[in-house]
């Protein structure tokens, strides 16, 4: 069960502006991306993007605890990041910061750090949130504020094509070019181009209504009135344009 919403919607939403400034940093990096032709390199940005939208909204509506745990995850990254130690075979490479730090000094710190330390193993857990994305989603949904389609499509149609860039299968360096697609054979360079070309376009296609939403949902909640109406505009027309699309097929 959700704990009692006790932060405030004003507090989460100025929480959030960093999120925002990286989901506008990702949506330029895929523009420049796809400018230049790097149809494979779009996913995995675009993985990361479809991820910060996602936890925009769920830090939204998401219990007390979880939206206190995504902010102390931050505040004890660094601190971890101060030393560290890796160990493969007889081999290992160690980092540690010239000052030392006394967590004592630092109670909040320290209650973070302790907070994402295992009590039984000690050792470092290494993610804010064990809720899905489809959870998270859920959550999001029951808010009634959220028209969740477009970011279930993004989950179907790219976020999983950009993991598998990232862990670099044989899939993930060649999926985009439609290689492993079943009874298609390209004779053509042209051919590998129109697919790509293709994939571009969907992707660009369902930023276009996610980002349309965030920006709607931003102009409401910050009474930018004239920012809402030409938000509201543009999505009418990526929706027009969509039922067009949705005719001709």
């Amino acid at each position: 069960m959700q704990d009692i919403h006790l932060a405030s919607a004003s507090e989460r939403l100025s929480s959030s502006l960093p999120l925002l400034v990286g989901i506008s940093s990702n949506a330029l990096s895929i523009i420049q991306l796809a400018k230049e032709n790097f149809g494979n390199e779009v996913y995995p940005i675009s993985r990361c993007l479809i991820e910060r939208i996602i936890t925009f909204y769920y830090i939204q509506y998401c219990s007390d605890s979880e939206f206190q745990n995504y902010m102390d995850y931050s505040h004890q990254k660094t601190f971890r990041k101060l030393s560290g130690l890796i160990k493969i075979n007889e081999k290992e490479f160690s980092i540690e910061y010239q000052r030392k730090i006394d967590l004592n000094d630092f109670p909040e710190l320290k209650n973070a750090v302790e907070k994402f330390t295992s009590k039984k193993s000690k050792k470092i857990i290494t993610r804010w949130s064990n809720t899905s994305l489809e959870q998270k989603l859920s959550v999001i949904d029951l808010s009634n504020k959220i028209n969740i389609y477009p970011l279930m499509i993004a989950l179907q149609a790219i976020y999983d094509d950009g993991s598998e860039a990232l862990h670099g299968t044989i899939y993930g360096c060649l999926f985009h070019f439609g290689a492993f697609e079943p009874g298609v054979s390209y004779k053509k360079r042209s051919d590998m181009c129109d697919q790509h070309r293709k994939n571009l376009t969907m992707i660009f296609f369902i930023f276009c209504c996610l980002l349309s939403e965030l920006n709607i949902y931003i102009a409401k909640n910050c009474s930018l009135t004239d920012i809402l109406k030409l938000a509201e505009s543009t999505y009418d027309q990526i929706k027009h344009t969509m039922n067009l699309c949705s005719m001709k097929s």
